[in-house]
């Protein structure tokens, strides 16, 4: 294990008393304050949750008109980053037809990152209280639905997933890589606007593809096509 999985781990044991057999309840590690103390603790090491965003990146680039997205030009949001590398990964293979914004909760970690990743906009963002309306052609996530689920955040969970359908233009696609099985969390996933929701396993993980509806789909918003999100208005700062 790494030393920040080590991190994660022993400070949640020492500093949470929801760590305990049968607890129902959401722990510290879905707050800001709990990751603020553990990116603090680390000073901007980086670390990578489930697989490295060398191998991630070409599976995203791979079209064969099933499970795997393009990294088509326009605009896409990693959500629940943390120390990883993924959003300049795909800075670099996306070039100059694709913008990329890197959004986590922690304010801590936004500041230390900011200067780490030339090409990616960094933002303090909180994706269960909202992304935006139709603003990203693609969202990814390696880590914070894992996260969520390990704290015990179903509620949490669920509001990411509809937090991401609305932000996402009509068509758009979300992928998110999880150690957590189909079985537990395709429920919680599918409280959004989704067409279809699909897994695959890759590397031990699951990759999850969710597709928003699109124009002409039943209940579709009528998206505007490649990179034709709503842009933002400035920097969202939300809690």
């Amino acid at each position: 294990m790494s030393k920040f999985g080590r991190s994660v781990i022993d400070f949640a044991r020492a500093n949470s008393p929801f760590f305990k057999s049968g607890t129902t309840q959401a722990t510290p590690l879905s707050t800001p304050t709990y990751w603020n103390a553990i990116y603090n603790k680390l000073k901007g090491e980086n670390f990578e949750w489930a697989v490295e965003p060398t191998s991630l990146v070409p599976t995203y680039q791979t079209v064969d008109g099933a499970m795997h997205a393009s990294l088509t030009p326009g605009r896409w949001l990693v959500v629940g980053n943390g120390t990883s590398n993924l959003p300049q990964v795909m800075k670099e293979a996306g070039g100059k037809d694709v913008e990329v914004t890197a959004c986590d909760f922690s304010d801590t970690v936004v500041r230390q990152m900011q200067s780490r990743q030339p090409g990616v906009e960094w933002v303090e963002m909180d994706c269960r209280s909202g992304i935006g309306e139709e603003e990203w052609d693609g969202v990814i996530d390696k880590g914070l639905i894992d996260g969520l689920y390990l704290a015990k955040d179903a509620e949490g969970v669920g509001k990411v997933s509809k937090s991401i359908s609305r932000g996402l233009v009509a068509g758009g696609r979300w992928l998110t890589v999880s150690y957590t099985k189909k079985d537990y969390l395709s429920p919680l996933l599918g409280k959004g606007e989704w067409a279809k929701i699909t897994s695959e396993e890759l590397e031990n993980v699951y990759l999850y593809n969710l597709l928003k509806r699109g124009e002409g789909d039943n209940g579709g918003r009528g998206g505007r096509g490649k990179g034709g999100g709503r842009r933002r208005r400035g920097r969202r700062r939300s809690r």
